[in-house]
Protein backbone atom coordinates (compact mmCIF):
# COMPACT_ATOMS: atom_id res chain seq x y z
CA UNK A 1 0.00 0.00 0.00
CA UNK A 2 1.13 3.53 -0.82
CA UNK A 3 -0.86 6.58 0.31
CA UNK A 4 -0.34 10.34 -0.01
CA UNK A 5 -2.46 13.25 1.26
CA UNK A 6 -1.11 16.53 -0.13
CA UNK A 7 -3.10 18.61 2.38
CA UNK A 8 -4.62 16.49 5.11
CA UNK A 9 -4.49 13.30 7.16
CA UNK A 10 -4.13 9.68 6.09
CA UNK A 11 -5.97 6.81 7.81
CA UNK A 12 -5.55 3.19 6.78
CA UNK A 13 -7.39 0.34 8.54
CA UNK A 14 -7.39 -3.39 7.87
CA UNK A 15 -8.81 -6.66 9.20
CA UNK A 16 -5.71 -8.64 8.23
CA UNK A 17 -1.99 -8.14 7.67
CA UNK A 18 -1.32 -4.50 6.80
CA UNK A 19 1.79 -3.83 4.70
CA UNK A 20 2.60 -0.22 3.87
CA UNK A 21 5.54 0.72 1.68
CA UNK A 22 5.05 4.48 1.95
CA UNK A 23 2.51 6.82 3.53
CA UNK A 24 2.62 10.63 3.67
CA UNK A 25 0.27 13.05 5.44
CA UNK A 26 1.37 16.49 4.28
CA UNK A 27 0.00 19.95 5.00
CA UNK A 28 0.26 21.28 8.56
CA UNK A 29 0.57 20.25 12.21
CA UNK A 30 -2.94 18.77 12.03
CA UNK A 31 -2.04 16.36 9.21
CA UNK A 32 -1.79 12.98 10.95
CA UNK A 33 -0.98 9.46 9.82
CA UNK A 34 -3.01 6.63 11.39
CA UNK A 35 -2.52 2.91 10.69
CA UNK A 36 -4.54 0.17 12.40
CA UNK A 37 -5.27 -3.51 11.95
CA UNK A 38 -7.38 -5.89 14.00
CA UNK A 39 -5.31 -8.98 13.21
CA UNK A 40 -2.15 -10.08 11.45
CA UNK A 41 0.18 -7.23 12.40
CA UNK A 42 1.63 -4.26 10.53
CA UNK A 43 4.75 -3.76 8.45
CA UNK A 44 5.57 -0.19 7.43
CA UNK A 45 8.67 0.77 5.48
CA UNK A 46 8.22 4.56 5.64
CA UNK A 47 5.56 6.78 7.18
CA UNK A 48 5.69 10.58 7.48
CA UNK A 49 3.25 13.15 8.84
CA UNK A 50 3.47 16.87 9.47
CA UNK A 51 1.41 16.17 12.60
CA UNK A 52 1.39 12.92 14.62
CA UNK A 53 1.81 9.26 13.70
CA UNK A 54 -0.23 6.44 15.27
CA UNK A 55 0.35 2.75 14.49
CA UNK A 56 -1.77 0.10 16.27
CA UNK A 57 -1.89 -3.67 15.80
CA UNK A 58 -4.59 -5.23 17.95
CA UNK A 59 -3.06 -8.62 17.10
CA UNK A 60 0.37 -9.44 15.69
CA UNK A 61 3.70 -7.63 15.54
CA UNK A 62 4.57 -4.14 14.31
CA UNK A 63 7.68 -4.10 12.09
CA UNK A 64 9.08 -0.60 11.56
CA UNK A 65 11.26 0.94 8.91
CA UNK A 66 11.11 4.69 9.55
CA UNK A 67 8.34 6.84 11.04
CA UNK A 68 8.59 10.63 11.20
CA UNK A 69 6.17 13.03 12.92
CA UNK A 70 7.09 16.62 12.14
CA UNK A 71 5.24 18.48 14.89
CA UNK A 72 3.56 15.71 16.85
CA UNK A 73 4.07 12.50 18.75
CA UNK A 74 4.63 8.95 17.57
CA UNK A 75 2.50 6.22 19.17
CA UNK A 76 3.11 2.55 18.35
CA UNK A 77 1.07 -0.22 20.00
CA UNK A 78 1.41 -3.98 19.51
CA UNK A 79 -1.31 -5.18 21.88
CA UNK A 80 -0.47 -8.89 21.57
CA UNK A 81 2.87 -8.80 19.77
CA UNK A 82 6.25 -7.07 19.55
CA UNK A 83 7.59 -3.83 18.05
CA UNK A 84 10.56 -4.73 15.85
CA UNK A 85 13.21 -3.01 13.73
CA UNK A 86 13.07 -3.74 10.00
CA UNK A 87 16.41 -2.02 9.39
CA UNK A 88 19.85 -3.58 9.82
CA UNK A 89 22.08 -0.78 11.07
CA UNK A 90 21.97 2.51 12.95
CA UNK A 91 19.33 4.19 10.76
CA UNK A 92 16.68 5.98 12.77
CA UNK A 93 13.35 4.19 13.07
CA UNK A 94 11.52 6.94 14.95
CA UNK A 95 11.80 10.73 14.57
CA UNK A 96 9.21 12.77 16.50
CA UNK A 97 8.63 16.48 16.98
CA UNK A 98 7.01 15.62 20.32
CA UNK A 99 7.44 12.47 22.42
CA UNK A 100 7.53 8.77 21.43
CA UNK A 101 5.13 6.35 23.16
CA UNK A 102 5.62 2.59 22.64
CA UNK A 103 3.56 -0.28 24.07
CA UNK A 104 3.99 -3.97 23.28
CA UNK A 105 3.27 -7.31 24.91
CA UNK A 106 6.26 -9.27 23.62
CA UNK A 107 9.10 -6.75 23.50
CA UNK A 108 10.40 -3.55 21.92
CA UNK A 109 13.48 -4.07 19.75
CA UNK A 110 15.79 -7.02 20.24
CA UNK A 111 14.64 -9.13 17.26
CA UNK A 112 16.89 -8.94 14.17
CA UNK A 113 15.41 -8.82 10.67
CA UNK A 114 16.29 -11.72 8.39
CA UNK A 115 19.89 -11.52 7.21
CA UNK A 116 20.95 -8.82 9.69
CA UNK A 117 24.70 -8.43 10.08
CA UNK A 118 25.27 -4.86 11.32
CA UNK A 119 22.90 -4.34 14.25
CA UNK A 120 23.03 -7.73 15.92
CA UNK A 121 21.39 -6.35 19.08
CA UNK A 122 18.46 -5.24 16.85
CA UNK A 123 18.01 -2.04 18.82
CA UNK A 124 15.12 0.23 17.86
CA UNK A 125 16.81 3.52 16.94
CA UNK A 126 15.43 6.91 17.97
CA UNK A 127 16.43 10.43 16.90
CA UNK A 128 18.66 12.13 19.44
CA UNK A 129 16.71 14.39 21.79
CA UNK A 130 13.74 12.01 22.01
CA UNK A 131 11.44 12.00 25.03
CA UNK A 132 10.59 8.27 25.37
CA UNK A 133 7.79 6.43 27.14
CA UNK A 134 7.91 2.64 26.60
CA UNK A 135 6.29 -0.34 28.29
CA UNK A 136 6.25 -4.10 27.74
CA UNK A 137 3.26 -5.80 29.35
CA UNK A 138 4.30 -9.45 28.87
CA UNK A 139 7.59 -11.36 28.74
CA UNK A 140 9.85 -9.22 26.58
CA UNK A 141 12.73 -6.76 26.57
CA UNK A 142 13.18 -3.08 25.75
CA UNK A 143 16.29 -2.62 23.59
CA UNK A 144 16.72 0.99 22.45
CA UNK A 145 19.43 3.23 20.99
CA UNK A 146 19.86 6.90 20.09
CA UNK A 147 23.02 7.16 17.97
CA UNK A 148 24.76 10.48 17.39
CA UNK A 149 24.20 11.36 13.73
CA UNK A 150 26.61 13.66 11.87
CA UNK A 151 25.40 12.71 8.37
CA UNK A 152 22.64 15.33 8.10
CA UNK A 153 22.60 18.62 6.20
CA UNK A 154 20.71 21.84 6.90
CA UNK A 155 18.56 23.44 4.20
CA UNK A 156 21.54 25.54 3.05
CA UNK A 157 23.83 22.52 2.87
CA UNK A 158 25.53 23.11 6.24
CA UNK A 159 26.44 19.88 8.02
CA UNK A 160 24.45 19.11 11.14
CA UNK A 161 25.17 16.85 14.07
CA UNK A 162 22.25 15.44 16.06
CA UNK A 163 23.65 14.35 19.42
CA UNK A 164 22.11 11.10 20.64
CA UNK A 165 20.60 12.36 23.90
CA UNK A 166 17.64 10.53 25.46
CA UNK A 167 15.06 11.53 28.04
CA UNK A 168 13.63 8.38 29.62
CA UNK A 169 10.35 9.68 30.99
CA UNK A 170 8.94 6.21 31.65
CA UNK A 171 10.31 2.75 30.77
CA UNK A 172 8.94 -0.48 32.24
CA UNK A 173 9.12 -4.21 31.59
CA UNK A 174 7.02 -6.91 33.21
CA UNK A 175 9.47 -9.76 32.64
CA UNK A 176 12.44 -8.60 30.58
CA UNK A 177 15.62 -6.53 30.48
CA UNK A 178 15.89 -2.83 29.73
CA UNK A 179 18.94 -1.95 27.63
CA UNK A 180 19.44 1.66 26.52
CA UNK A 181 22.41 2.95 24.51
CA UNK A 182 22.77 6.68 23.79
CA UNK A 183 25.49 8.39 21.79
CA UNK A 184 25.03 11.47 23.96
CA UNK A 185 23.49 11.77 27.42
CA UNK A 186 20.73 9.94 29.29
CA UNK A 187 18.27 11.58 31.70
CA UNK A 188 16.41 8.77 33.50
CA UNK A 189 13.14 9.81 35.17
CA UNK A 190 11.41 6.42 35.67
CA UNK A 191 12.98 3.11 34.61
CA UNK A 192 11.71 -0.17 36.10
CA UNK A 193 12.41 -3.81 35.28
CA UNK A 194 10.22 -6.18 37.27
CA UNK A 195 11.59 -9.62 38.15
CA UNK A 196 15.21 -10.71 38.01
CA UNK A 197 16.09 -8.83 34.85
CA UNK A 198 18.80 -6.23 34.33
CA UNK A 199 18.64 -2.52 33.60
CA UNK A 200 21.57 -1.27 31.51
CA UNK A 201 22.04 2.44 30.74
CA UNK A 202 25.05 3.32 28.57
CA UNK A 203 25.73 6.89 27.46
CA UNK A 204 28.50 8.45 25.39
CA UNK A 205 28.55 11.39 27.80
CA UNK A 206 26.59 11.97 31.03
CA UNK A 207 23.97 9.90 32.82
CA UNK A 208 21.58 11.73 35.14
CA UNK A 209 19.20 9.87 37.45
CA UNK A 210 16.49 12.40 38.25
CA UNK A 211 13.79 9.90 39.26
CA UNK A 212 13.85 6.17 40.06
CA UNK A 213 15.77 3.39 38.33
CA UNK A 214 14.90 -0.02 39.74
CA UNK A 215 15.28 -3.75 39.11
CA UNK A 216 13.66 -6.76 40.80
CA UNK A 217 14.85 -9.02 43.58
CA UNK A 218 17.89 -10.43 41.77
CA UNK A 219 18.18 -7.87 39.02
CA UNK A 220 21.34 -6.00 38.10
CA UNK A 221 21.57 -2.29 37.37
CA UNK A 222 24.51 -1.34 35.14
CA UNK A 223 25.20 2.34 34.44
CA UNK A 224 28.07 3.57 32.28
CA UNK A 225 28.77 7.23 31.45
CA UNK A 226 31.59 6.53 29.00
CA UNK A 227 33.05 10.01 28.52
CA UNK A 228 31.05 11.89 31.11
CA UNK A 229 29.83 11.69 34.67
CA UNK A 230 27.04 10.03 36.63
CA UNK A 231 24.79 12.21 38.76
CA UNK A 232 22.12 10.76 41.03
CA UNK A 233 19.43 13.11 42.26
CA UNK A 234 16.89 10.34 42.59
CA UNK A 235 16.84 6.66 43.55
CA UNK A 236 18.70 3.63 42.17
CA UNK A 237 17.46 0.43 43.77
CA UNK A 238 17.38 -3.33 43.38
CA UNK A 239 16.43 -6.31 45.55
CA UNK A 240 18.54 -7.98 48.21
CA UNK A 241 20.00 -10.46 45.72
CA UNK A 242 20.63 -7.82 43.03
CA UNK A 243 23.58 -5.59 42.32
CA UNK A 244 24.33 -2.03 41.18
CA UNK A 245 27.43 -1.17 39.13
Amino acid sequence: TNAVAAAGSVTITADGVLRVQSALADGDAGSDLTLRTSTGGIQIDAGTADGSVSVTADSGDVDLGRLEAGAGLISVIATSGAIRDLLDGAEENLVAGDFVDLTARDGIGGVSPAGATLDTAARLELRGGTDLRARVTGPGDIVIAAPTDDSLDDADGTSLTIVGDLLLTSLATNDGVIDVLAGGSIDARAVRAVGDDAVTLTAGSDVSITGTVSAGDAGEILIDAIAGSLSVNGVVETGAAGSIE
